[in-house]
């Protein structure tokens, strides 16, 4: 543990003259043969860490795991960038409220700036490729914050743009009286997460970034794709038991629930685009993929609903779905779905095929955890007599891979602050692991000096013991003694009384 603590030093005073390199990086004075002389002695620490976690060993032993497991966090790191889009954050925006004022606001803003960089837009935009097919082309992403604007429980977030103009740029607008800085990484409440909202709200982005908007879709059907993407079988269907779901006929007019409520809309449009999605799978193709692609090439809905499934066109959709049996049952069965299994009913999730994925686990963001990353080696130490009596510990590894800083780019102005993030969440890494171990060592010494107060004990039990034997022992010996002499004495005047005999006899 001294030899791993050593190491660990030397890997903190790296990654603070990363970080100082980092910052100078940040000066916009600096040229391009400047900004090239910081990365090539960046490239070297790195060089170096990457060293230091191979070779430290002790006896012939790695001391650190060579894993190189990477965090979601922590990869943006490696650019922070989405793949089709560029983000811009308006992270020091003034905060101006129409309604209300959020008390605690900036702390929100934080918060909300620190994940959407950190894996909420990277993690949708990777969902809405897979799952969706739509790819951005270098649009430009404006992320901006209102306090309160239409008061909590409102509008949440939401995407504006020119439908006309597929080239951008796009605003996305979010509300901070509903972005509750708590239940991290995912944000907001169980109800509503935030990482769900960000991927609805990008969705938006990529229909208007692939000229969706282009061909006068239906609201119902661009709101239900959004929704389509994270699931809302147990969210939006939350209030109703399947036997609700008795209302097929008015599946696109009426609610399903009519107590009213803002989620009717949405819930509706959901269903509606699950059920067309699984008409797709029913006649050949790949899902709401199929009609979204289409569209992005200038098919209207309407063709692509009459190319992709077996209905005519969009309305012998409609009629269908609205059929007593059909809409309403798919919808029950979905609903059931979500119940039994927990499952959020979106287009990844296990009621189509995939895994399971609940509320937080549709949207994969995963917190910086040194316990994820500690688990490549295992040391244990033998502390005791007995067969039980070790002690473990796990420690992790320390590359630059480990940490999530291959990519660190000086070259780029933009990427800097990608980059003191993630060097941030590195030092606090290490330093987690230099406190677990420097804990460790302290148990160890007063493990030492309680077994030491062991032996001490038992010592002087053994030599009471043999204290106890040896005078045992002489008592015997004294006694065999005292016999022997007995018997010799006894023998004695045995042979004295027939010689005595003999000479009277003389």
């Amino acid at each position: 543990m001294q030899t791993a603590e050593g190491a660990l030093n030397e890997t903190t005073n790296i990654l603070q003259r990363m970080r100082e390199l980092t910052v100078q990086a940040g000066n916009e004075t600096l040229n391009v043969q400047d900004r090239e002389s910081l990365q090539g002695e960046m490239n070297q620490l790195m060089s170096e860490l990457d060293r230091i976690n191979e070779a430290t060993n002790f006896n012939n032993k790695k001391v650190f795991s060579q894993h190189e497991t990477v965090s979601l966090k922590q990869s943006y790191a490696n650019g922070g960038e989405l793949n089709n889009y560029k983000v811009n954050y308006a992270e020091n925006e003034d905060l101006t409220p129409i309604l209300g004022t959020t008390p605690d606001a900036d702390s929100r803003r934080e918060f909300a700036l620190g994940y959407l960089k950190g894996g909420w837009l990277q993690e949708s935009e990777r969902m809405i490729e897979e799952h969706f097919g739509l790819f951005g082309s270098g649009q430009t992403v404006n992320v901006d914050f209102i306090d309160g604007g239409d008061a909590p429980g409102g509008s949440l977030a939401f995407v504006s743009g020119n439908a006309a103009d597929p080239s951008g740029p796009f605003r996305m607008h979010i509300d901070l009286s509903d972005f509750d800085d708590t239940n991290a990484p995912d944000g907001g409440n169980p109800n509503m997460f935030s990482d769900r909202i960000i991927a609805h709200e990008m969705v938006h982005v990529a229909q208007f970034s692939n000229g969706i908007l282009l061909t006068g879709t239906d609201e119902w059907f661009n709101e239900g794709t959004a929704e389509f993407l994270v699931g809302a079988a147990d969210t939006r269907m939350s209030g109703l038991a399947a036997a609700n779901y008795n209302d097929g006929a008015n599946a696109l007019t009426n609610a399903f629930n009519t107590s009213g409520g803002g989620g009717i809309d949405y819930e509706e449009a959901y269903i509606a685009v699950a059920f067309m999605h699984q008409e797709v799978i029913n006649n050949g193709g790949q899902g709401i993929q199929d009609i979204l692609n289409d569209m992005a090439g200038g098919t209207s809905l309407n063709d692509a609903v009459g190319a992709r499934t077996a209905h005519a066109d969009l309305g012998d959709f409609k009629l269908h779905f609205q059929t007593i049996g059909v809409g309403d049952t798919f919808a029950a069965l979905l609903k059931n779905h979500s119940v039994s299994t927990g499952d959020t009913g979106s287009i990844a999730g296990s009621f189509f095929g995939g895994s399971t994925l609940d509320a937080r686990a549709v949207v994969a963001n995963e917190e910086l955890s040194t316990e994820d990353k500690k688990g490549g080696q295992k040391v244990d130490f033998h502390i005791g007599a007995n067969t039980d009596d070790s002690l473990g510990m796990y420690v992790g590894s320390f590359n630059v891979d480990a940490m999530g800083l291959r990519n660190v780019d000086l070259t780029d102005h933009s990427r800097v602050d990608f980059a003191l993030y993630g060097l941030d969440d590195a030092l606090n890494y290490v330093s987690d692991m230099r406190a677990d171990l420097g804990a460790m060592q302290n148990r160890l010494t007063s493990t030492v000096n309680s077994l030491q107060v062991n032996v001490e004990n038992t010592s002087a039990s053994r030599s009471r013991i043999m204290d106890a034997d040896f005078a045992s022992e002489t008592l015997s010996l004294s006694k065999a003694q005292i016999i022997q002499q007995a018997s010799t004495s006894m023998l004695a005047q045995a042979n004295v009384q027939p010689q005595l005999a003999l000479a009277l006899l003389n």
